[in-house]
C-alpha cells in the first residue's frame, strides 16, 4: 500500500504517521510547504514541496496535480486546515486515495470548541460553562458571570494555543491588554475552570467506519506543555469505562468517519469527565495507544483496504510514553522536574519518540524542538510569570535558558555534516542502498 502525509506544520504526528506506516512496509509520500521531520525520515520515499494551506485554492490545485501524479492507496491529513481544504472539495477528489474524511457537518461542529459544547451538552455529556466574546468589555463582563479562576481561548485550534488562564482582576486586565494583539483563528471565548490538577487531563483516542465504532483507547496527561494545559508530553494509558462512553456517544452521534480524539478533564468536586475539545486528526498521541496494543495506523490501512474492520478495543493499561520534544518544553518551563525527566530517561517502561533507528527523522525533529524552543521563550511560554504577579526584570531562570537556546543551537550547527552523513548512512540501510528520499515540488497548475 502507499500511503500519502499531508501536513503543514504538525510535524510530530506526521513524522510518527511516517514511522507507523513505514514499520508496516507501506511506502510513503511527505507533502509539506517546507522540509520537515517527516520528510527527513528513513521511511519517507519520497517528499514533495507543497504551497501553504493559507492560500486554499493553490493548495487544492497543488494537491490535485499531485494526486494526478502519486498512486496512492491512503492519505493522512495532519492539519484541521488541510483537512478542512479537503473536506470542502471532497466533490473534486478522485475516489484513491481515501483521506477518511469525515462528513462536512460533522466536522464543522468537531472544529469549533463552541459548536463541540452545544452540541455535547445536548446529548447529556458534562462540559464547562462558555461564553462567546468579540470586545474587551465582552471579555470581562464573560469573566465576571463564570467567576474566577476562568480561561480565554480560542474557538480554534490546538496544542494550547491563545490560552489565558485568569486567576483574578489583574490578570484580566492584562488578558484584556493583549485581546487586540492576539490573532484568532475562530471567536475568542472564556471558560469555567473546571478544578483539578494539569494531570487530570484524559485524552481519548477513537477510529470510525461510517459511524460504527473501531477503536477506542484513552490515556492521562502526566505532563503537557503549556504546562496548565496543551499537547501530551507523557501519557499512560487507562480504562475509563465513563470517559469512553462520553466519547462514543459523541462521535456516534456525528457519524463520524476516521479517525480522531478529545480531551476532557476530571472535575475535582465531584470525580466526573467534563468534555474541553473534540480534535477531528490523527495525533502523534496514537502512538501512546500503539504501545499498548493498539495500533491506529495499522486499523486506518485494514479499514481502508478492507472495507470493515472488527472492533479493536482492548488494550494494556498502564503503558507510559512521552514525547521527547514537548517534555524538553516542560522541563525547560519547570527545571524542578530533572529528576523526574532523568529517570524516564532511564526507565526502559517508559518508551519515547525519539527513535534511534530513525536519527535522520529524529534529528530533523530536535532541530525543529529548537525554533519551538526560541518561539516560546520568546513567547513568555516557558518562563511566564505567576498569576497576578507584576512584570520585572529576567530572572537567572529566563537568562539561563537564553544562555542554553544560544549554546544548543550552536551545538546543533557544528555537526551539520555529522547529521547529514548520519542521515544517508541510516537511509542506505533502510532502502538497501538506494538513494535518499526523492525531493518534488508539485505545481499548483495556473493561478486564478
Amino acid at each position: 500500500m502507499r500511503a500519502l502525509v499531508l501536513e503543514d506544520s504538525n510535524f510530530s504526528a506526521a513524522l510518527s504517521i511516517v514511522r507507523a506506516l513505514g514499520r508496516l512496509g507501506h511506502d510513503v509520500v511527505v507533502a509539506a510547504p517546507q522540509e520537515t521531520p517527516a520528510g527527513c525520515s528513513r521511511w519517507c520515499g519520497k517528499h514533495v514541496l507543497m504551497p501553504s494551506p493559507a492560500d486554499p485554492a493553490r493548495y487544492l490545485e497543488a494537491v490535485l496535480s499531485l494526486l494526478r501524479e502519486c498512486d496512492c492507496d491512503i492519505g493522512f491529513a495532519c492539519d484541521d486546515p488541510v483537512v478542512e481544504i479537503l473536506s470542502r472539495a471532497r466533490a473534486a477528489l478522485p475516489p484513491r486515495p481515501d483521506f477518511m474524511l469525515p462528513p462536512p457537518g460533522s466536522f464543522e461542529i468537531v472544529r469549533s470548541k463552541l459548536a463541540t459544547q452545544r452540541f455535547a451538552s445536548s446529548l447529556g455529556v458534562p462540559t464547562p460553562r462558555t461564553v462567546a466574546f468579540d470586545s474587551v468589555e465582552s471579555l470581562q463582563a464573560a469573566a465576571l458571570e463564570l467567576g474566577f479562576p476562568c480561561v480565554m481561548k480560542d474557538d480554534q485550534g490546538f496544542g494550547g494555543g491563545h490560552v489565558r488562564y485568569l486567576a483574578n482582576g489583574d490578570d484580566l486586565l492584562h488578558a484584556g491588554a493583549q485581546f487586540r494583539a492576539m490573532r484568532f483563528k475562530g471567536r475568542p471565548m472564556a471558560q469555567e475552570f473546571v478544578p483539578g490538577g494539569p494531570d487530570d487531563v484524559y485524552m481519548t483516542q477513537v477510529l470510525y467506519h461510517q459511524g460504527e465504532l473501531v477503536a477506542v483507547c484513552s490515556h492521562r496527561k502526566l505532563r503537557q506543555f503549556p504546562l496548565r494545559g496543551g499537547t501530551t508530553a507523557r501519557g499512560v494509558t487507562v480504562h475509563e469505562p465513563a470517559l469512553d462512553d462520553q466519547v462514543t456517544r459523541i462521535f456516534s452521534a456525528l457519524c463520524w468517519h476516521g479517525p480522531a480524539k478529545a480531551d476532557s478533564k476530571r472535575d475535582a468536586r465531584d470525580g466526573s469527565f467534563r468534555l474541553l475539545e473534540l480534535d477531528g486528526r490523527v495525533g502523534a498521541s496514537f502512538e501512546i495507544a500503539a504501545g499498548a496494543g493498539l495500533d491506529f495506523i495499522d486499523l486506518c490501512c485494514r479499514m481502508v483496504a478492507d472495507g470493515r474492520v472488527q472492533p479493536a478495543l482492548h488494550y494494556a493499561p498502564g503503558t507510559r510514553r512521552r514525547m521527547l520534544v514537548y517534555d524538553l518544553l516542560c522541563l525547560a518551563a519547570r527545571p524542578s522536574l530533572l529528576p523526574a525527566f532523568l529517570l524516564d530517561s532511564v526507565n526502559p517502561s517508559v518508551r519515547s519518540d525519539f527513535d534511534w533507528q530513525d536519527l535522520p527523522g529524529s534529528g530533523a525533529l530536535l532541530r525543529r524542538w529548537m525554533w519551538i524552543f526560541d518561539d516560546a521563550l520568546r513567547g513568555g511560554r516557558l518562563t511566564a510569570a505567576r498569576p497576578g504577579a507584576a512584570p520585572g526584570k529576567p530572572g537567572l531562570g529566563r537568562r539561563l535558558h537564553r544562555s542554553l537556546l544560544g549554546l544548543a543551537s550552536g551545538g546543533l550547527r557544528a555537526p551539520r555534516g555529522l547529521y547529514h552523513a548520519a542521515k544517508l548512512i541510516t537511509h542506505r540501510r533502510a532502502k538497501g542502498g538506494q538513494p535518499q528520499p526523492e525531493r518534488h515540488t508539485a505545481s499548483p497548475g495556473p493561478a486564478g
